[in-house]
């Protein structure tokens, strides 16, 4: 890396011939370091996408606060829990780290599992999200999407956490 020099990684796959690496993008997260490749295969042509939207193969969704998302064909996700079910978890952990002392080794380690608890339920919304996404496209291959943002929603406190649990 131009900037940081020599890295130590465990490659969890190798890298397939004929890919040239475009962007590296190294972020941190609570549980440790990634490196993201982006990679390039110049054997393969550009994608290009040609779909006639019709009835049979367009389906439009209407993302809420009541429901996750309703579809036209009137079939509706229900929100997930994930928020509302850990946070008994995350207050009391909360709760240890307001009690350290600042700075101190024992206050690192409770901002470690606090942080950990919030990526637990960060991955658990992005796996609903992949899932639910995954679903949709395999029921056509146009979708059309609606979401009203209603003014001064984030003002109220309430209708805020509604958002967090939303995941928008």
């Amino acid at each position: 890396m131009p900037k940081i020099g020599n890295i130590k990684l465990i490659k969890h796959r190798p890298i397939p011939e004929r890919f040239i690496i475009k962007t590296v993008t190294i972020s941190r997260k609570a549980d440790g370091y990634y490196v993201t490749l982006s990679l390039e295969d110049i054997s393969v042509p550009a994608l290009t996408t040609k779909v006639e939207p019709t009835l049979k193969n367009t389906l439009g969704i209407d993302m809420g606060l009541k429901e996750f998302l309703v579809t036209s064909e009137g079939e509706s996700v229900p929100i997930p829990q994930y928020y509302r079910k850990s946070q008994q978890r995350l207050k009391t952990l909360q709760k240890r780290l307001s009690r350290k002392k600042k700075g101190s080794k024992r206050w690192l380690k409770a901002v470690k599992a606090v942080a950990k608890q919030h990526k637990k339920i960060a991955d658990r919304r992005k796996d609903f999200h992949f899932k639910t996404a995954n679903k949709l496209l395999l029921k056509s291959e146009v979708i059309a999407s609606v979401l009203d943002v209603i003014p001064g929603t984030f003002l109220d406190p309430k209708k805020a956490l509604v958002f967090i649990r939303q995941c928008f």
